[in-house]
Parts: structure tokens; sequence; C-alpha cells
């Protein structure tokens, strides 16, 4: 079943739900409050050069090295595509 976001159970398109359990969370973005997901080709303009909305996490055993951006949506943290990281940054 798909909703109007794009959602398909735990896991919106392109975008995998973070297991918080094995990370740390190093800074907290603004939630991602949009109807539609994200990782959505209309959507993907509300992220162009707006790093407000990342969220960097580190795996629990990981240096900084191993840190990952991510978007906190309603689905909890998620991990952010290349399409999605190449319209931030």
């Amino acid at each position: 079943m798909r909703g109007s976001s794009g959602e398909r159970g735990g896991k919106a398109q392109g975008m995998k739900v973070v297991d918080m359990g094995g990370v740390i969370l190093v800074h907290s973005g603004r939630e991602w409050d949009f109807e539609q997901a994200p990782c959505s080709r209309d959507m993907i303009r509300h992220l162009e050069r707006n790093e407000g909305f990342v969220t960097w996490l580190q795996p629990k055993d990981g240096s900084v090295q191993d840190q990952f951006p991510a978007i906190r949506t309603r689905l909890g943290y998620c991990t952010m595509s290349l399409r999605m990281m190449k319209a931030v940054w």
C-alpha cells in the first residue's frame, strides 16, 4: 500500500529508517514536516542549500569519519539518497 507521501511500511522511496539503537545522535536537524517524502522529485527543492534538515549520526563503535547524514521524518530518522545530498550540498 502506498500513501500520499510515497512511504511503504517502514520505508520511504529511496530512504531507509535508521535503527537508532546502534547510533549516537551528533546533531539534530529540523523535522521534515511536509506531507510528501523528502526524496520525491517535487520536494527536493526544499532541500536545496538547506542544511537545517540534516541530522548527523555516528555508529556507537565508530569515529567521526563514520558519521553519516540523515533526515528526521514521521517514520523516524531516515538515510538520505544521493540526490537529496546533492541538493543540500
